[in-house]
């Protein structure tokens, strides 16, 4: 029996082999296949040059071309990047690289290139597990601009919504100053005038507004602020205008439309026109001349003011742009009445038509459900007004929201960067994220 007994250890002993050289084969092949995924992310990062480098000749043999006259600038500048892209990809040895695809947009004298790849590279140790390749993909951007040229005009809207109170906290002080303010003696205030008042176009029978009230008690109404943030973006531009590549033009609107600061190449000297950037007061005698939102009649003018303007041809015609600032509702006598909306984004049109880009700039209405006149005419069409607007501006990124009074500052700062980084030269835009690569 001893011998049996032997046997059957020696039985146990060899099971106990089989199963540990088993389990091993599984822990070699992921610890292998990790030294491929290794060797398949250094390629991607010399593929992810490689289409960078494509992206970049792309926009440059674009815009060559395209100065020097040829009709086919955007297929020149393909072909060049797609064989800037195999060349430099050519060195990387045992790895099936696909053509990239290439595209290359023009607008104006602004050129954008993208470069999207996918190649697979084969694994050493991963066919121990039965995976023979291991997929790869990237994208690159570039963007060049011919020329640093811009023209900038600002629309304001200078309606008497716009002398709403800019703040919660500047609401209730102009509640109070309307509550407390004492007519001269034998001067009745006017009937719109209330202790729930939070707009400062209203005014007494003696011709003192309250927008000079408030100005003088340093209450933040929505045009104070927008003052002092157009002030900031003069000085920024004026800073960045060593070379004069900018143009700055200011226009308001209410009831008529309002050329405060023709379009000139003197940036500066917008400064000076600042305090016309102010409300109509001391109006408002019944419905003909309450109304004073004429964004369409304001839009109309723009658009035949630029029509008029000297067209500029080739590099280094200027890229042009409007900045619209409003609460997007129209206040219009139209037919023989009252009538107040949304803006129509079909006012924006004709002026996109002619190359303009428009970027907005929302100032939403701080809600004052105590007043009458806002619930029963503005707040019904709150729902329509971001959607219009939003189909007015050019693109969604060149949409933008002043949540409160010190956004409109940030937010014209926003828009005047986005204007500079259109005209800059060439830039190598941010990689498209990919996912790691999954075995096959």
């Amino acid at each position: 029996m001893q011998p049996f007994r032997i046997r059957r250890r020696l039985g146990r002993a060899g099971n106990i082999l089989l199963l540990t050289a088993l389990a091993a084969v599984p822990l070699i092949g992921m610890v292998a296949l990790a030294v491929d995924f290794g060797q398949a992310s250094l390629v991607k990062q010399k593929l992810d040059l490689a289409a960078d480098s494509a992206a970049l000749l792309g926009a440059t043999a674009a815009s060559n071309a395209w100065k020097a006259g040829q009709t086919d600038a955007v297929q020149v500048g393909i072909a060049a990047g797609q064989g800037r892209f195999m060349a430099q990809s050519a060195s990387q040895t045992h790895v099936v690289t696909n053509p990239p695809a290439v595209v290359v947009t023009q607008n104006g004298g602004l050129f954008n290139a993208s470069v999207t790849y996918t190649a697979a590279t084969p694994t050493t140790f991963g066919r121990i597990l039965g995976i023979t390749v291991l997929p790869i993909g990237g994208e690159s951007n570039a963007s060049l601009s011919l020329n640093p040229f811009a023209d900038i005009q600002i629309l304001m809207d200078v309606s008497s919504s716009m002398t709403l109170a800019a703040t919660p906290e500047a609401v209730a002080a102009m509640e109070a100053l309307a509550a407390h303010f004492k007519a001269p003696k034998g001067e009745p205030v006017p009937g719109n005038v209330s202790t729930t008042c939070t707009f400062a176009c209203h005014w007494t029978a003696t011709g003192v507004d309250y927008y000079t009230l408030a100005v003088k008690q340093g209450i933040q109404l929505r045009i104070t602020v927008l003052q002092a943030a157009v002030a900031n973006l003069i000085n920024t531009l004026t800073g960045l205008d060593a070379n004069n590549y900018y143009q700055l033009g200011l226009y308001t609107f209410n009831q008529g439309f309002n050329p405060i600061y023709p379009l000139s190449q003197d940036v500066a000297g917008a400064s000076a026109s600042l305090t016309t950037i102010a409300p109509r007061v001391n109006f408002c005698a019944d419905d003909v001349t309450c109304p004073d939102t004429y964004f369409s009649n304001a839009m109309a003018q723009l658009t035949a003011i630029d029509a008029s303007l000297p067209q500029q041809q080739g590099a280094q015609a200027a890229q042009r742009f409007l900045f619209l600032v409003s609460d997007g509702v129209y206040d219009q006598y139209i037919n023989g009445q009252r009538q107040l909306g949304a803006f129509n984004p079909a006012d924006c049109a004709a002026l996109k038509t002619q190359g303009v880009s428009i970027l907005v700039l929302y100032t939403p209405y701080t809600p004052i459900p105590s007043n009458s006149y806002y619930m029963q005419h503005v707040d019904p069409e709150a729902s329509q007004i971001v959607p219009n607007l939003q189909a007015c501006a050019s693109s969604p990124s060149y949409y933008f929201v002043a949540n409160d009074a010190a956004d409109i500052n940030t937010q014209l700062q926003a828009m005047l960067q986005l204007v500079i980084q259109a005209t800059s030269h060439l830039i190598k835009g941010p990689d498209t994220a990919k996912p790691a690569p999954k075995p096959h």
